[in-house]
């Protein structure tokens, strides 16, 4: 069984407008404060780029003063990628440039090259262990004879971006417990990686 989720331009748009403003903290060199997206798009085969208004603070000029960033160019990859020896959905964050008029470009360039270092540390990965998330074991009813529970499994899952939505699917492995039977359903097709 398939469980698949769809998400538009305009679905991941309004999810991220939602969620504004975020801060990201970058340790010793201060944090950087991102404002509701501007402009999202999907980058078909990749993922998804937010232009965004920001806000830096701290020591990533020298000073502890905040500048104001007119466009933070941040692009958000996912993929399935294997942690702890199980398919885990990863978005690896990276902040493309940064539109500072009050800056020349070698010191935007290093803004977002020590942005870019602190996204890219191990413990700074946005994980989804959605395998844990989406299995789940359903204990039935009295009035339902012969099966007691219901497992839902979540087995492993693809993700594809094209240019009008991200496309996340699952497959599903579920058995029903009884009393003395253990029935199992089992998927349709095999991962294709």
């Amino acid at each position: 069984m398939w469980l698949e989720a769809i998400l538009t331009e305009r679905d991941i748009e309004h999810a991220l407008r939602a969620l504004a403003p975020i801060q990201l903290a970058l340790g010793a060199y201060g944090s950087v404060l991102i404002e509701s997206p501007s402009r999202v798009e999907l980058v078909a085969g990749r993922g998804l780029r937010a232009v965004c208004p920001a806000t830096v603070h701290g020591s990533l000029f020298g000073m502890d003063v905040p500048v104001s960033v007119a466009a933070a160019s941040v692009f958000l990859e996912p993929l399935v990628a294997e942690r702890s020896g199980e398919d885990a959905l990863v978005f690896n964050v990276t902040l493309e440039s940064i539109d500072v008029s009050a800056l020349p470009h070698l010191a935007e360039r290093a803004v977002v090259d020590a942005v870019n270092a602190a996204l890219l540390r191990p413990e700074n990965e946005l994980v989804w262990d959605f395998r844990g998330t989406l299995s789940h074991t359903f204990p039935l009813p009295d009035v339902i004879r012969g099966v007691r529970e219901v497992d839902v499994a979540v087995a492993w899952g693809e993700l594809r971006v094209t240019k009008d939505a991200l496309v996340f699917a699952v497959s599903i492995h579920a058995a029903g417990r009884g009393d003395d039977a253990l029935i199992v359903v089992a998927p349709m097709r095999q991962p294709s990686r």
